[in-house]
Protein backbone atom coordinates (compact mmCIF):
# COMPACT_ATOMS: atom_id res chain seq x y z
CA UNK A 1 0.00 0.00 0.00
CA UNK A 2 1.64 3.58 -0.88
CA UNK A 3 1.61 5.20 2.02
CA UNK A 4 1.96 9.39 1.83
CA UNK A 5 2.12 10.32 5.65
CA UNK A 6 1.35 13.89 7.01
CA UNK A 7 0.55 13.93 10.83
CA UNK A 8 1.44 17.33 12.59
CA UNK A 9 0.40 19.85 13.78
CA UNK A 10 1.55 23.28 13.74
CA UNK A 11 2.28 26.19 16.10
CA UNK A 12 3.85 27.77 19.30
CA UNK A 13 0.97 27.57 22.12
CA UNK A 14 1.78 29.86 24.93
CA UNK A 15 0.45 28.75 28.32
CA UNK A 16 -3.92 29.08 28.64
CA UNK A 17 -4.18 30.84 32.44
CA UNK A 18 -7.49 29.60 34.39
CA UNK A 19 -9.13 30.78 36.86
CA UNK A 20 -9.23 28.50 39.95
CA UNK A 21 -12.72 27.92 41.64
CA UNK A 22 -12.28 27.54 45.17
CA UNK A 23 -15.41 26.59 47.88
CA UNK A 24 -15.50 26.83 51.79
CA UNK A 25 -16.78 24.72 54.32
CA UNK A 26 -19.77 25.97 56.53
CA UNK A 27 -18.23 27.62 59.56
CA UNK A 28 -17.73 25.18 62.46
CA UNK A 29 -17.35 22.48 60.10
CA UNK A 30 -14.38 19.70 61.36
CA UNK A 31 -12.79 18.03 57.94
CA UNK A 32 -14.66 14.73 59.46
CA UNK A 33 -17.96 15.76 60.01
CA UNK A 34 -20.98 14.95 57.40
CA UNK A 35 -21.21 18.69 57.45
CA UNK A 36 -17.63 18.98 55.91
CA UNK A 37 -17.87 16.43 53.80
CA UNK A 38 -21.61 17.78 52.34
CA UNK A 39 -18.95 21.23 51.59
CA UNK A 40 -16.78 19.44 49.59
CA UNK A 41 -18.86 17.68 47.77
CA UNK A 42 -20.77 20.38 47.09
CA UNK A 43 -18.19 22.83 46.20
CA UNK A 44 -16.67 19.97 43.56
CA UNK A 45 -20.07 19.39 42.06
CA UNK A 46 -20.15 23.35 41.51
CA UNK A 47 -16.76 23.53 40.19
CA UNK A 48 -17.70 20.82 37.28
CA UNK A 49 -20.47 22.57 36.70
CA UNK A 50 -18.69 25.67 36.01
CA UNK A 51 -15.54 24.56 34.56
CA UNK A 52 -18.10 22.84 31.98
CA UNK A 53 -21.31 24.64 31.46
CA UNK A 54 -22.07 23.47 28.39
CA UNK A 55 -21.86 19.81 29.55
CA UNK A 56 -19.73 16.52 29.49
CA UNK A 57 -17.50 14.79 32.26
CA UNK A 58 -14.19 16.64 33.32
CA UNK A 59 -12.34 13.45 32.60
CA UNK A 60 -13.00 11.55 29.69
CA UNK A 61 -13.50 7.60 30.01
CA UNK A 62 -10.63 6.19 29.62
CA UNK A 63 -9.94 3.98 26.24
CA UNK A 64 -7.96 0.68 26.20
CA UNK A 65 -4.43 0.54 25.17
CA UNK A 66 -2.32 -1.94 22.79
CA UNK A 67 1.47 -2.03 22.24
CA UNK A 68 1.78 -1.21 18.28
CA UNK A 69 4.94 -1.37 16.27
CA UNK A 70 4.95 1.83 13.81
CA UNK A 71 6.39 -0.66 11.55
CA UNK A 72 2.90 -2.41 11.77
CA UNK A 73 1.62 -0.05 10.50
CA UNK A 74 3.38 1.09 7.70
CA UNK A 75 3.75 4.65 9.08
CA UNK A 76 6.60 7.05 8.40
CA UNK A 77 7.05 9.66 10.92
CA UNK A 78 8.73 10.27 14.11
CA UNK A 79 5.23 11.00 15.87
CA UNK A 80 4.50 8.18 19.27
CA UNK A 81 1.10 6.87 18.88
CA UNK A 82 -1.09 5.32 21.71
CA UNK A 83 -3.55 2.79 20.38
CA UNK A 84 -6.55 1.48 21.10
CA UNK A 85 -7.36 -2.11 20.13
CA UNK A 86 -10.76 -2.94 18.75
CA UNK A 87 -12.24 -5.46 16.37
CA UNK A 88 -8.80 -6.58 15.29
CA UNK A 89 -7.67 -3.30 14.39
CA UNK A 90 -5.90 -0.70 16.50
CA UNK A 91 -6.96 2.67 15.75
CA UNK A 92 -4.21 5.72 17.39
CA UNK A 93 -5.59 7.51 20.37
CA UNK A 94 -4.26 10.21 19.61
CA UNK A 95 -5.80 12.02 17.16
CA UNK A 96 -3.25 14.32 14.57
CA UNK A 97 -4.43 17.29 12.57
CA UNK A 98 -3.88 17.23 9.34
CA UNK A 99 -0.83 19.24 8.09
CA UNK A 100 -2.60 22.48 7.16
CA UNK A 101 -4.53 22.78 9.80
CA UNK A 102 -2.23 25.60 11.35
CA UNK A 103 -4.05 26.14 14.86
CA UNK A 104 -3.35 29.63 16.45
CA UNK A 105 -1.55 30.45 19.89
CA UNK A 106 -3.75 31.93 22.41
CA UNK A 107 -2.07 34.57 23.43
CA UNK A 108 -3.22 36.11 27.78
CA UNK A 109 -4.91 38.87 27.68
CA UNK A 110 -2.56 40.03 30.29
CA UNK A 111 0.56 40.29 27.79
CA UNK A 112 2.11 43.60 26.82
CA UNK A 113 3.01 44.18 23.51
CA UNK A 114 5.30 43.66 21.48
CA UNK A 115 5.71 40.12 22.70
CA UNK A 116 9.19 37.77 22.42
CA UNK A 117 8.67 34.66 20.90
CA UNK A 118 10.40 31.51 19.08
CA UNK A 119 11.18 31.47 15.31
CA UNK A 120 8.89 29.06 13.31
CA UNK A 121 11.46 26.89 11.17
CA UNK A 122 10.76 23.54 9.80
CA UNK A 123 13.05 22.27 12.42
CA UNK A 124 10.05 23.76 15.04
CA UNK A 125 6.98 24.41 13.43
CA UNK A 126 5.45 21.17 14.79
CA UNK A 127 4.38 21.17 18.44
CA UNK A 128 3.17 17.87 20.38
CA UNK A 129 -0.69 17.75 19.93
CA UNK A 130 -0.96 17.51 23.88
CA UNK A 131 -0.91 21.07 23.51
CA UNK A 132 -4.14 23.15 23.22
CA UNK A 133 -5.64 23.98 19.54
CA UNK A 134 -6.78 27.23 18.91
CA UNK A 135 -9.18 28.04 15.68
CA UNK A 136 -7.74 25.02 13.49
CA UNK A 137 -8.48 24.66 9.69
CA UNK A 138 -10.91 21.72 10.42
CA UNK A 139 -11.43 20.81 6.36
CA UNK A 140 -10.46 17.53 5.74
CA UNK A 141 -7.99 17.51 2.79
CA UNK A 142 -5.97 20.63 4.61
CA UNK A 143 -6.79 20.37 8.31
CA UNK A 144 -9.07 18.13 9.81
CA UNK A 145 -8.41 15.51 12.27
CA UNK A 146 -6.48 12.24 11.42
CA UNK A 147 -6.56 8.42 12.28
CA UNK A 148 -4.00 6.09 11.58
CA UNK A 149 -5.57 2.24 11.61
CA UNK A 150 -3.90 -0.78 11.54
CA UNK A 151 -4.58 -4.28 11.37
CA UNK A 152 -1.94 -6.23 13.47
CA UNK A 153 -4.33 -9.09 13.28
CA UNK A 154 -4.51 -12.70 11.30
CA UNK A 155 -7.32 -11.74 9.37
CA UNK A 156 -8.32 -9.25 7.27
CA UNK A 157 -11.51 -6.89 8.58
CA UNK A 158 -13.33 -3.36 6.51
CA UNK A 159 -13.57 -0.45 7.60
CA UNK A 160 -16.90 1.20 6.06
CA UNK A 161 -17.45 4.01 7.85
CA UNK A 162 -17.01 6.54 10.49
CA UNK A 163 -18.59 8.36 13.19
CA UNK A 164 -17.80 11.55 15.45
CA UNK A 165 -19.62 12.38 18.21
CA UNK A 166 -19.25 15.95 20.99
CA UNK A 167 -18.02 14.55 23.69
CA UNK A 168 -17.58 17.64 25.84
CA UNK A 169 -17.80 21.52 25.83
CA UNK A 170 -16.34 23.92 27.33
CA UNK A 171 -18.05 27.34 27.20
CA UNK A 172 -15.41 29.94 26.56
CA UNK A 173 -16.37 33.45 28.04
CA UNK A 174 -14.16 36.37 27.52
CA UNK A 175 -12.42 38.13 24.48
CA UNK A 176 -9.54 35.78 22.65
CA UNK A 177 -6.02 37.21 21.93
CA UNK A 178 -4.34 35.25 19.29
CA UNK A 179 -1.81 35.02 16.89
CA UNK A 180 -0.83 32.58 13.50
CA UNK A 181 2.22 31.31 13.34
CA UNK A 182 1.52 30.36 9.93
CA UNK A 183 -0.93 33.15 8.45
CA UNK A 184 -1.12 34.57 5.16
CA UNK A 185 1.36 35.31 3.22
CA UNK A 186 2.90 32.22 3.14
CA UNK A 187 1.88 29.78 5.45
CA UNK A 188 4.39 27.45 6.92
CA UNK A 189 3.86 24.54 3.83
CA UNK A 190 4.17 21.25 3.70
CA UNK A 191 1.08 18.68 2.39
CA UNK A 192 -1.68 16.63 3.82
CA UNK A 193 -1.96 13.35 2.14
CA UNK A 194 -4.43 11.08 3.52
CA UNK A 195 -6.14 7.94 2.48
CA UNK A 196 -9.76 8.75 2.79
CA UNK A 197 -11.11 12.48 3.32
CA UNK A 198 -14.75 12.32 5.28
CA UNK A 199 -16.93 15.90 6.59
CA UNK A 200 -18.73 15.70 9.77
CA UNK A 201 -22.03 18.23 9.88
CA UNK A 202 -22.83 19.38 13.61
CA UNK A 203 -26.30 21.19 13.81
CA UNK A 204 -25.40 25.07 15.16
CA UNK A 205 -26.76 24.23 18.29
CA UNK A 206 -25.61 20.26 18.78
CA UNK A 207 -25.20 19.35 22.73
CA UNK A 208 -23.04 16.88 24.00
CA UNK A 209 -23.58 13.99 23.06
CA UNK A 210 -24.69 14.48 19.32
CA UNK A 211 -23.34 12.10 16.81
CA UNK A 212 -23.33 12.22 13.12
CA UNK A 213 -22.06 9.50 10.41
CA UNK A 214 -19.27 11.32 8.34
CA UNK A 215 -19.96 11.60 5.01
CA UNK A 216 -17.35 10.55 2.48
CA UNK A 217 -15.52 13.36 0.29
CA UNK A 218 -12.82 11.99 -1.40
CA UNK A 219 -9.92 9.36 -1.28
CA UNK A 220 -6.83 9.62 -2.07
CA UNK A 221 -5.87 8.41 -5.46
CA UNK A 222 -2.74 6.55 -4.98
CA UNK A 223 -4.23 5.19 -1.44
CA UNK A 224 -6.98 1.89 -1.59
CA UNK A 225 -10.00 4.03 -2.78
CA UNK A 226 -12.83 5.13 -1.09
CA UNK A 227 -14.83 3.14 1.82
CA UNK A 228 -15.26 0.39 2.43
CA UNK A 229 -11.89 -0.77 2.38
CA UNK A 230 -10.46 -4.80 3.09
CA UNK A 231 -7.67 -4.02 5.54
CA UNK A 232 -5.47 -7.20 4.84
CA UNK A 233 -3.09 -8.49 7.98
CA UNK A 234 -0.09 -5.91 8.17
CA UNK A 235 -2.09 -3.41 6.36
CA UNK A 236 -2.76 0.48 7.70
CA UNK A 237 -4.80 3.22 6.48
CA UNK A 238 -5.23 6.92 7.47
CA UNK A 239 -8.69 8.85 7.52
CA UNK A 240 -8.95 12.26 7.86
CA UNK A 241 -12.27 13.62 9.09
CA UNK A 242 -12.94 17.26 8.72
CA UNK A 243 -16.01 18.92 10.93
CA UNK A 244 -18.79 21.57 10.91
CA UNK A 245 -19.08 22.57 14.65
CA UNK A 246 -21.52 24.21 16.59
CA UNK A 247 -21.33 27.70 16.91
CA UNK A 248 -21.44 28.57 20.16
CA UNK A 249 -17.71 29.47 21.64
CA UNK A 250 -15.88 27.06 23.45
CA UNK A 251 -13.32 24.32 24.28
CA UNK A 252 -14.57 21.57 22.06
CA UNK A 253 -13.76 17.64 22.72
CA UNK A 254 -14.91 15.53 20.17
CA UNK A 255 -15.12 11.24 19.71
CA UNK A 256 -14.36 9.10 17.11
CA UNK A 257 -15.94 5.56 16.33
CA UNK A 258 -15.33 3.31 12.99
CA UNK A 259 -17.78 0.81 11.41
CA UNK A 260 -15.86 -2.48 11.07
CA UNK A 261 -16.92 -5.60 9.51
CA UNK A 262 -20.76 -4.14 9.40
CA UNK A 263 -20.65 -3.18 13.38
CA UNK A 264 -19.78 -0.17 15.38
CA UNK A 265 -16.84 0.47 17.58
CA UNK A 266 -17.61 2.94 20.04
CA UNK A 267 -15.75 5.60 20.87
CA UNK A 268 -11.98 4.48 20.28
CA UNK A 269 -10.36 7.96 19.83
CA UNK A 270 -10.58 11.79 21.24
CA UNK A 271 -9.46 14.93 19.67
CA UNK A 272 -7.68 17.31 21.10
CA UNK A 273 -9.33 19.55 23.04
CA UNK A 274 -9.71 22.54 20.53
CA UNK A 275 -10.71 25.62 21.63
CA UNK A 276 -13.59 27.95 18.64
CA UNK A 277 -13.73 31.17 19.20
CA UNK A 278 -13.61 34.35 17.39
CA UNK A 279 -11.03 36.60 17.60
CA UNK A 280 -11.00 39.82 19.50
CA UNK A 281 -7.61 40.65 19.50
CA UNK A 282 -5.16 39.41 17.33
CA UNK A 283 -1.26 39.13 17.36
CA UNK A 284 1.15 39.56 14.28
CA UNK A 285 3.75 41.24 12.60
CA UNK A 286 4.99 44.11 14.77
CA UNK A 287 3.97 47.94 12.66
CA UNK A 288 7.80 49.93 12.03
CA UNK A 289 6.13 52.38 14.26
CA UNK A 290 7.19 49.85 17.32
CA UNK A 291 10.83 48.95 16.33
CA UNK A 292 11.79 51.26 18.95
CA UNK A 293 10.20 50.05 21.71
CA UNK A 294 11.47 46.54 20.22
CA UNK A 295 15.12 47.99 20.18
CA UNK A 296 14.90 48.39 24.15
CA UNK A 297 13.64 45.06 24.93
CA UNK A 298 16.08 42.99 26.77
CA UNK A 299 17.38 41.03 24.24
CA UNK A 300 16.06 37.27 24.83
CA UNK A 301 18.80 34.90 26.78
CA UNK A 302 16.83 31.36 25.28
CA UNK A 303 16.93 30.79 21.76
CA UNK A 304 16.62 32.69 18.51
CA UNK A 305 13.78 35.17 18.97
CA UNK A 306 11.62 37.69 17.56
CA UNK A 307 8.62 39.80 18.41
CA UNK A 308 4.91 40.09 17.69
CA UNK A 309 2.55 42.87 18.50
CA UNK A 310 -1.11 43.27 19.19
CA UNK A 311 -2.51 44.70 16.15
CA UNK A 312 -4.58 48.38 16.36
Amino acid sequence: MNKRRALAISGLVAPLLLAALVGCGGAGATANSPTATASATATTAATATAAFQAGGPAVLPALPTATVSLGQCQYQGADTFVFTPTHGLDVSQNIAFGNLAFPSVQISNQQTSPMSVPPLSPADSFTPRTQLAVNPNLYEGDGGYVLLICNTSSQAHVVSGEQVSIERIKLFIGELSAWIPCGPPGGCGGGNAQDEYMHADFAPNAPVGASVTATLTNSFPSGPGPLPVTLQPGQSLTIDVGVTPPTASGYYTFGFALTVDGASTGVVAYSPETLLAPVTHPWGQCASAQQTQIAETPTPTVGRNFFICSEP
